[in-house]
């Protein structure tokens, strides 16, 4: 009996979650404001290469097909990172848009090195210039990509990261990257990535420093297992900030809502992606 009871819980739950915010990107620029809007993605997608099945790409194209410009950690450093990336534009652009895409040279010779990738389209977004901040590596892990684009030439820029776990210290580097504000933070800038904390521990030192403000709130990590009520959400982890940029809405998409398992949803990653929709001016 209480196995069915839970059960029912965790189908309750799922529904309720289901028709109370939709997990598709495609289905987030709805409102006649957000008609020219840009709508921006982070993601971690672990482990992103030899592992990932067509039908983890499946779902990845699903999930991305409405962005316009997407940011990802955890691309692996061998060919198979490289071809995923590939094969994940490669099934964009059969959605009806155009993508391009940029894979950045391996993080600097650590322990758990990797690669960071962008995805946009192109109908109205171009990358000007891209390159890893090299200067930083001495002091992350990983150092973090940035890259500007031009949006109907409006300039911006996206630095994306990925900082080390918590048994690492991540607030360590957080603090490293307050500390070089002249050098890290521009007008217009976004910063994404899997910071390993939330944006509480990271603390408003950090917000100041930049001259940043976070725009996610929530968990965006999935647990091993649910729990008597459904709860599926561990950690507080990635985030978006911005500076000088006009967010209309921000969120997180649940790839459980579309799984409906767990198990499956963590093949792709154990990270959901976050998202911004900002103006481009």
């Amino acid at each position: 009996m209480k196995k069915l009871f839970l059960v029912f819980c965790q189908l309750l739950f799922l529904f309720s979650a289901v028709f109370s915010a939709s997990p598709y990107v495609n289905d987030i620029k709805k409102l006649p404001e957000e008609k020219k809007a840009i709508l921006f993605v982070s993601w971690n997608i672990q482990d992103f290469g030899r592992t990932k099945t067509a039908n983890d790409f499946s779902y990845m194209t699903r999930f991305l097909q409405g962005a316009d410009i997407v940011a990802i950690q955890e691309v692996t450093t061998s060919q198979f990172g490289a071809q995923a990336v590939a094969q994940l534009v490669g099934r964009l652009n059969n959605t009806g848009s155009k993508w391009d895409s940029y894979i950045s040279d391996a993080t600097h010779d650590s322990p758990s090195k990797e690669r960071y990738a962008f995805l946009w389209k192109t109908s109205r977004i171009k990358m000007s210039s891209r390159s890893l901040i090299k200067d930083f590596s001495s002091n992350l892990e990983r150092e973090p990509l940035r890259a500007q684009f031009l949006i109907d030439g409006w300039t911006f820029s996206i630095v994306t990261l990925h900082l080390v776990p918590t048994d690492k210290s991540p607030k360590t580097e957080t603090d490293f990257l307050a500390s070089q504000a002249a050098r890290l933070s521009s007008p217009q800038f976004i910063l994404a990535g899997d910071f390993n904390l939330s944006y509480e521990k990271i603390g408003p030192a950090f917000e100041k420093s930049l001259n940043v403000r976070h725009q996610i709130e929530g968990k965006t990590t999935l647990k091993n297992k649910i729990g008597a009520k459904g709860e599926h959400l561990l950690n507080e982890f990635d985030n978006i900030y911005t500076r000088d940029i006009s967010v209309l809405r921000s969120g997180i998409m649940d790839s459980y809502l579309i799984f409906g398992s767990l198990v499956n949803a963590k093949k792709v990653s154990d990270h959901l992606p976050v998202f911004i929709v900002f103006k481009p001016y």
